[in-house]
């Protein structure tokens, strides 16, 4: 229209339709079941692999696929984090990686596939990716136990694992709870301010917890004292 070629906008009384998509996502029982589920097939385990390491880190398939071993590097605090570009928004992101993370990264440092195109872990085509992710669904199906998987459930290593996996699971609802469950600001600057003040919340709300564990502490001694004088 601002060039002329048109004398009225073909769009006008054209309105936009959102449908609300629900997606479904695993409960805490699911996700422990799919890891410590024994494959018959390398190929479903590494499936299963790079879509554990998908949930611990928050990033997508193609970020996953292009992710090199070098972006993986040892940050301020020590530990190790993943230094990358977002594929989709080309935005930069830091992702610490959480334990069960760092064990898929480590179990595959001499994949040969892995070693041969220097990549964290031997992401397979997208189309394979959800054709096997089906096949891994089936064999996870809601049902009894075989024998075998009973008694990996009974060891003692596994309870370890799944409490493990439970306190990050609290901890992630913690922040929930304290505002990173939506972020009111816009852009990257207001999501990054959002994340600093609900972290904030967060350790206030740990420090209070332990203040408040030291003041009953401090009660209890001193009804103790009262008991033993009387």
């Amino acid at each position: 229209m601002a060039n002329g070629w048109l004398t009225n906008n073909p769009l006008a009384k054209h309105k936009i339709k959102i449908k609300e998509v629900i997606r479904e996502v695993l409960t805490e029982e699911e996700l422990d079941r799919l890891m410590s589920k024994h494959f018959p097939h390398e190929r479903l385990s590494i499936t299963r692999d790079v879509f554990v390491f998908c949930c611990f880190t928050g990033l997508s398939y193609i970020d996953v696929k292009k992710l090199k071993r070098s972006m993986i590097c040892t940050g301020m605090d020590g530990e190790q984090w993943i230094f990358t570009s977002r594929q989709k928004s080309k935005e930069p992101s830091r992702v610490p990686l959480l334990p069960k993370a760092l064990e898929i990264f480590g179990r595959y440092q001499d994949h040969v596939i892995c070693k041969y195109k220097n990549v964290a872990l031997p992401v397979n085509t997208n189309q394979k990716m959800n054709a096997y992710l089906k096949e891994i669904a089936a064999i996870c199906d809601k049902g009894k136990l075989n024998k075998e998987d009973k008694q990996t459930e009974s060891t003692k290593e596994f309870k370890q694992l799944r409490h493990a996996h439970s306190a990050v699971e609290s901890n992630i609802n913690m922040l929930e709870h304290h505002g990173l469950n939506r972020c009111m600001d816009k852009g990257l600057h207001g999501y990054k301010r959002c994340v600093g003040v609900s972290v904030l919340a967060y350790n206030l709300h740990q420090l209070g917890n332990i203040l408040l564990l030291k003041q009953r502490e401090l009660e209890d001694r001193k009804q103790a004292a009262l008991l033993r004088a009387a």
